[in-house]
């Protein structure tokens, strides 16, 4: 073997000892391994009982509405912010006068707050006037006066008049109809329990329909109960429903 082979050889020879020696010197890759067992497979939980199922309950209830509000509205423009102002206030007070003519309480009255706004020139934006308007309510359980009510407003000065019914009991309405849905929610965790073979065990949670809870005229498909009333002879039918989830244990029959 002549010199220059014998150079590269042993070149070559201590390149390859260099790279197996930084080679030992780095950290072996380590593996992840995930293993999930089948929900068959996976241990109860503590105290030898599966674990729980959930359940929803959804409740319907109408009822006829007993309370009608008319609300009327009393809007005077003038050049002077000040006389539409004093206007308004003029015609609020024969209003009332004619509301205490016509027999209502004045418990029975509420009145809204003034509201001031420039008019303006729609092209040029000068100011023109002002429009001054005051609001007020009346609630009465007699809705055949509703019509004589209206009138007398309308002699008053009332501008705008609209009428709006509605449940005055709404609390019992509620715990009326929370009953209801969670009965249906225990009825269909029974029916759920025994088709598997299980009784029922505690109750781990309770919990309504995010939000308050309440949807009026809603839609639901889960274990519903409804409650219908009556055709309403004024205004439509108040429909309340409430949907209450449950999450029970289950316990093995015996």
């Amino acid at each position: 073997m002549t010199l220059p082979r014998l150079f590269i050889h042993t070149s070559i020879l201590l390149a390859l000892s260099v790279a197996l020696a930084i080679a030992a010197t780095r950290p072996t890759p380590t593996q992840h391994i995930s293993v999930s067992l089948p929900a068959a497979e996976r241990p109860d939980d503590a105290g030898g009982q599966p674990r729980g199922f959930t359940v929803s309950g959804t409740a319907t209830l109408e009822a006829v509405p007993d309370i009608a509000d008319l609300r009327a509205t009393i809007a005077v423009e003038h050049a002077s912010a000040r006389e539409a102002t004093r206007l308004a206030h003029q015609r609020q007070e024969a209003a009332l006068t004619s509301l205490e003519k016509a027999g209502v309480e004045p418990t029975d009255i509420a009145l809204g707050q003034l509201q001031l706004s420039p008019i303006h020139h729609p092209k040029t934006g000068a100011l023109l006037r002002y429009q001054a308007s005051v609001a007020l309510t009346v609630s009465t359980r007699d809705f055949d006066r509703l019509a004589a009510l209206m009138e007398g407003l309308g002699a008053a000065g009332a501008t705008a008049m609209a009428t709006s019914f509605r449940v005055s009991d709404l609390p019992a309405l509620k715990t009326k109809v929370r009953k209801m849905a969670g009965e249906a929610a225990r009825s269909k965790a029974r029916e759920l329990a025994s088709a598997v073979g299980f009784d029922l065990g505690e109750v781990r949670a309770v919990v309504e329909a995010p939000g308050d809870g309440w949807t009026w005229n809603g839609v639901y498909a889960n274990a519903i109960t409804t409650e219908a009333a009556p055709q309403a002879p004024h205004g439509d039918l108040q429909s309340v429903t409430l949907t209450i989830t449950v999450t029970y244990d289950l316990a093995r029959d015996s």
